[in-house]
């Protein structure tokens, strides 16, 4: 009989111990920034060799003047090297307030492209979005960007929204060459996902 995938965390002990930790690559977190002077990063400022975790901490919004004024950034960039503790982050801040623009988006992921060698750039993670979307959003330059990601050998994992959609993805996670991701909880019979 079918049964109930396990949670992909589950499986982290196990990829550890087959040696499957990140080590040598860089995941971008484009999010609200990563506050790397946190013990976990192990930095006293970006890409200082050895310990550092956070290989580069950049504002592509407006420059707020803070770390991580919001503390999500930091979260997802702390399940990253969590999970994965041979990898390094990209803290790229793309939110002014509340609010991330398709615009300051794209400009985040053009840097990613292009870094991408610099870097080694395995994954990117956009734990963002909006909107409802019942179909592939194939029309737009974050999707183009996207696809040529995955040319290039770079996962793009998305949040698929936080909305408990059962027939919807929120935007970009729409976007055909991107990873949606969410997650369900027994006590919500609609799904909630993040």
């Amino acid at each position: 009989p079918w049964q109930e995938p396990m949670p992909v965390a589950w499986w982290q002990p196990a990829a550890q111990a087959a040696g499957k930790v990140g080590a040598g690559t860089t995941v971008a977190v484009m999010d609200t920034g990563v506050d790397y002077l946190r013990p976990e990063f192990g930095c006293t400022a970006p890409g200082t060799p050895s310990t550092c975790k956070v290989a580069v901490a950049r504002d592509f919004a407006t420059e707020d003047g803070s770390r991580d004024a919001n503390g999500h950034g930091t979260n997802v960039s702390g399940i990253v090297v969590g999970v994965a503790p041979g990898t390094r982050v990209l803290g790229l801040d793309v939110f002014d307030g509340g609010s991330a623009s398709s615009t300051t988006i794209l400009a985040a992921y053009n840097w990613v492209l292009a870094n991408r060698a610099t870097y080694n750039i395995a994954a990117v993670n956009l734990s963002l979005g909006g909107g409802s979307a019942t179909a592939p959003c194939t029309g737009d330059a974050l999707a183009a960007a996207f696809e040529t990601g995955r040319g290039a050998g770079i996962v793009t994992a998305v949040a698929s929204g936080n909305n408990g959609f059962t027939n919807a993805l929120s935007w970009p996670a729409c976007a055909p060459a991107a990873v949606s991701v969410g997650a369900v909880y027994d006590a919500n019979v609609g799904g909630l996902s993040y």
